[in-house]
């Protein structure tokens, strides 16, 4: 594996919280309110905008990134990985031009996603593309 790109800053471990999942997923809310709620970071230009509607304390958004679907029940689960990694999304977004991501659009329908995959980590950020 080669060296991430300095941009990107080192992401959380879920083991640095001796096993205290309020703490860590305090420490990852923290990040996404940096990043996302007290500043907003650009794609190009673009002001980012996510769904800021709250759900369970917490803006849906913030679940999306942190959780995934568990494929048997259909229930959002906790995604160590992706809470993690929480405070590698803004940088992605930022640098879009870097050469170690790769940039690719998905149409579907009316909507166009925009797909950021940091190859090297196996790490995908998808934006939604708004008129």
């Amino acid at each position: 594996m080669s060296k991430p790109p300095d941009w990107l800053p080192e992401a959380l471990s879920y083991n640095d919280f001796g096993g205290d999942y309020e703490k860590f997923l305090a420490t990852v809310y923290e990040i996404f309110e940096r990043d996302f709620k007290y500043s907003r970071p650009n794609y190009r230009g673009k002001p980012l905008i996510y769904d800021s509607t709250i759900e369970d304390g917490k803006e849906v958004t913030f679940w999306h990134v942190t959780t995934s679907t568990d494929d048997a029940t259909g229930e959002r689960l906790p995604d160590f990985r992706r809470s993690e990694c929480i405070s590698w999304l803004r940088p992605i977004i930022e640098h879009p031009d870097d050469k170690a991501l790769k940039v690719l659009r998905n149409k579907r329908g009316w909507e166009t996603r925009v797909l950021l995959w940091l190859e090297e980590l196996d790490f995908l950020v998808v934006l939604r593309e708004k008129p």
